[in-house]
């Protein structure tokens, strides 16, 4: 990131961002002292709570000129921070008190710095979160979230405040108090905006590098954090993709880091039944190894796909699903199944790979309460009568 930055240098009096600025750049204090101005709101609430945790304060107003009260940055202070990663306007007035120098980072070198090295991003986050609540329990500290003391933050001449409010510095760390609270919640916002976009990203280069077959890609990513198992918007996971595409060592690396051959996604496909549905019969194989089944899929889901397997006359398809745990006796909404439809249409071969592979119940009724053995005697087809019967008996 310091490749990128500039250094640049201010005289005294300095206007560095205004109150309502779009601030374009990060900007961090490395030497000098710069004031910030608070606004009025704010300066207002850390009054009205300062008088009522100061007796002494109960019985009388401030003067206006509490109101001036300024805060002091040094050397490892960020400014305007939240404005800049919330993408909001700037709040306080801040301009240097001392020639200063400072460090810039424009947005966009920022974004793409965050796009490539997204855990750091996170802990510029998780260190910005950490300020904010540590100036609000009245702590100072740095850039890095780190605790500093809190003699030289704030900077107030006896002009700025009323003398019934002493020591002066109790009033400051309320402002900042205040502002700090506010920010918190900002902050927490722009953590979890944070996380869920670049877990989007993360989710689509995955599964984009699954389905190229692209293993470099996927083991750089999973090693970089991501979640093995995590999905895009229909639900569909890297390995339902590479399984889907027949390519085997991806299927097997994803497979190594844990990754769910059963998930299913918004259609009630796992990566499995991509698998057998696109005759990758060497992923079949290597993910039933691992736990895939079938046998997991909703009845009607396996119904149908067997169904229509054995209506199409797919014997292919219908011997790789049953290799694969597909239950031959899951019957649709009327009860049917596949071994219902394979002996009304008189597929010999659908009818044997259902008996001798996937045990068909022969006898099992539909909502008519009727069985495959009657639709094959209903059909008359010897050849198909004697197979039958030779499994009844």
């Amino acid at each position: 990131m310091l490749a990128t930055a500039r250094v640049e240098m201010f005289t005294p009096r300095w206007q560095l961002l205004n109150a309502g600025d779009h601030v374009e750049e990060l900007i961090i204090l490395v030497g000098g002292v710069a004031e910030v101005r608070y606004p009025a709101d704010i300066v207002d609430d850390a009054i009205d709570e300062y008088l009522q945790e100061d007796d002494r304060g109960k019985e009388r107003r401030p003067t206006p000129e509490w109101k001036t009260i300024r805060g002091r940055l040094a050397p490892g202070d960020p400014c305007g921070e939240i404005a800049f990663f919330g993408e909001t306007l700037q709040l306080d007035e801040i301009r240097t008190w001392t020639t200063c120098r400072v460090l810039t980072i424009s947005a966009d070198k920022y974004q793409e710095i965050a796009a490539e090295h997204t855990n750091s991003a996170h802990i510029v986050l998780s260190n910005l979160l950490n300020r904010m609540e540590m100036l609000a329990q009245g702590k100072r500290t740095d850039t890095f979230g780190r605790s500093m003391s809190n003699n030289s933050l704030f900077q107030m001449t006896k002009s700025d405040v009323s003398s019934l409010l002493e020591p002066t510095s109790d009033m400051a760390v309320k402002v900042v108090q205040v502002e700090a609270q506010r920010n918190i919640r900002q902050v927490k916002e722009l953590m979890h905006t944070f996380e869920a976009k670049q877990n989007e990203i993360k989710a689509a280069r995955l599964l984009f590098s699954a389905c190229e077959g692209n293993i470099p890609g996927v083991l750089k990513l999973i090693n970089n954090g991501i979640e093995v198992d995590t999905v895009d918007a229909h639900g569909q996971t890297a390995l339902m993709l590479a399984s889907m595409k027949g390519h085997v060592d991806v299927v097997n690396l994803l497979l190594q880091f844990g990754a769910n051959a059963n998930k299913v996604d918004d259609r009630q496909h796992s990566a499995l039944l991509e698998a057998c549905l696109n005759r990758n019969r060497q992923v079949v194989k290597l993910l039933v190894a691992h736990g895939g089944s079938l046998a997991s899929l909703p009845e009607l889901k396996t119904a149908e796909l067997l169904c229509t397997a054995v209506a199409q006359h797919d014997a292919p398809l219908i011997e790789i699903l049953l290799s694969a745990g597909a239950c031959a006796n899951s019957a649709n909404y009327d009860g049917r199944t596949a071994l219902h439809v394979g002996a009304a249409k008189g597929n010999v071969v659908a009818v044997q790979l259902l008996i001798s592979n996937g045990q068909g119940d022969l006898k099992k009724r539909d909502s008519a309460g009727v069985t495959p053995m009657d639709e094959a005697k209903r059909l008359g087809i010897p050849q198909l009568l004697q197979l039958m019967e030779r499994f009844e008996k």
